[in-house]
């Protein structure tokens, strides 16, 4: 019986160790037209209210368009013909730590800062497919062209 109760205890906290890796870092706000969020195996059609999860890929199609709010309020629009990925956001003011990071692939993006980096703006960057770079504004439209 004891052994029992240690792997249920065992794989109840690995579940819960799991879900918080799992925790939405944000929502999407606005659809319009074709987009796509592809997360893992998984390719969804997002609605207003979907989560997004980290190292979600949002994409959009030559009619769309995509809104995405982030827990710590940072707002991300992509226009037509877009990629991104967020692959780090770390949102623990509390614990002082604090950290975003995503990989614009093509396309046009309209980024406004939240409370990440507002807080800590040296703990933002966004890489491209030419270069990375760090983000000390809180506002900036970017338009990244497929590599050929």
């Amino acid at each position: 019986m004891r052994c029992l109760f240690a792997l249920s205890l065992i794989f109840g906290l690995s579940a819960a160790a799991q879900a918080s890796d799992t925790a939405p870092i944000g929502i999407v706000k606005e659809v319009i037209g074709t987009a796509t969020i592809e997360q893992g195996d998984r390719k969804i059609t997002p609605q207003v209210g979907a989560d997004i999860f980290l190292n979600d890929d949002v994409s959009t199609g030559a009619d769309g368009g995509i809104g995405i709010s982030l827990n710590d309020s940072t707002t991300l629009s992509l226009g037509e013909n877009s990629r991104l990925r967020i692959d780090r956001f770390v949102y623990e003011p509390q614990a002082n730590k604090l950290g975003f990071g995503m990989e614009v692939m093509q396309g046009t993006l309209s980024y406004l800062s939240g409370k990440i980096g507002a807080i800590a703006p040296e703990q933002v960057s966004v890489a491209t497919p030419s270069m990375t770079i760090g983000i000390r504004g809180t506002k900036f439209l970017l338009k990244v062209k497929p590599v050929q």
